[in-house]
């Protein structure tokens, strides 16, 4: 069956700080290996989606769920030119705490997941945002979404304590990363405020984080842009400041990582495109 073309949409809801929503179509694109801040939660409406994580490859069908708690490294993709349609949510720990009994030390989940009740909350969470319901109404609905996914497919999965000096490191690196998405940082730069060797630093930054350093820092740049993109800043502006060679290869990172340009992703904030004077 042919997969229905929605152009896609992406924007962070205001009144619900933190939450972000995806939908749309995709047929020619491919998200490389990145994470999320949150838990991020995909419902399949059309095609199919190849989901690739430290879990293997599977395949997404329509009405399944795709679940990536945050930090977890994956990377998407179509599996035919029909490519896939979905409707995403990526949901902030804040919200997580409001409906697990404690402060949940850490979770993990089937990276695809076939629950119809769920799919059918989640599908009812989406349409409550193009119905115009109050925020209330919507964070009440999202709400009921999580306290399902959590009770019937999340298992306690409790941080690991490592000791020495290279987690430590990379700990500190990537604060410092996270302090600096304005402009480039250097390896030896980075491994100086580390306090490890640079050799050293690269290869346990990406054993203990499953990305290497500079995919990490372009995560936490694109992040800032989504922010300043939804306060309605120029994109030519936003690529200016966040230290990228041009609009262009700015427009390129933005639109792989996102899966929408910086222009699409600033007018669905209510911020209309500018025309160029001729």
């Amino acid at each position: 069956m042919t997969v229905r073309d929605d152009p896609p949409r992406s924007r962070q809801l205001p009144d619900i700080p933190g939450v972000e929503v995806l939908c749309g179509t995709f047929r020619d694109h491919a998200f490389p290996r990145h994470c999320h801040d949150g838990l991020m939660i995909a419902l399949i409406d059309g095609g199919a989606q190849r989901v690739a994580s430290a879990g293997g490859r599977l395949v997404a069908t329509p009405g399944q769920i795709v679940a990536m708690p945050a930090g977890v490294v994956h990377a998407v993709s179509a599996i035919d030119a029909e490519g896939w349609r979905y409707r995403v949510l990526t949901i902030p720990e804040r919200l997580l705490l409001q409906v697990s009994e404690g402060p949940p030390a850490g979770f993990a989940s089937a990276p695809v997941i076939s629950d119809r009740a769920l799919a059918a909350a989640l599908a009812a969470t989406h349409e409550a945002l193009t119905d115009r319901v109050t925020s209330l109404s919507f964070e009440t609905r999202l709400l009921d979404v999580l306290a399902g996914f959590l009770a019937r497919h999340a298992r306690p999965c409790p941080a690991i304590v490592r000791s020495g000096r290279e987690p430590e490191a990379v700990r500190r690196a990537l604060e410092y990363l996270g302090d600096c998405p304005e402009r480039a940082v250097s390896l030896t730069e980075l491994a100086s405020a580390a306090g490890l060797d640079a050799y050293r630093l690269a290869r346990a930054f990406t054993r203990e984080l499953g990305l290497p350093p500079h995919a990490w820092h372009l995560q936490y740049r694109l992040r800032a842009a989504q922010s300043r993109l939804a306060r309605g800043e120029a994109v030519a502006a936003v690529a200016l400041a966040l230290g990228f060679a041009d609009q262009a290869h700015f427009t390129r990172a933005f639109k792989r990582l996102t899966g929408v340009t910086p222009g699409r992703y600033r007018s669905d904030h209510g911020h209309p495109r500018t025309r160029r004077r001729r």
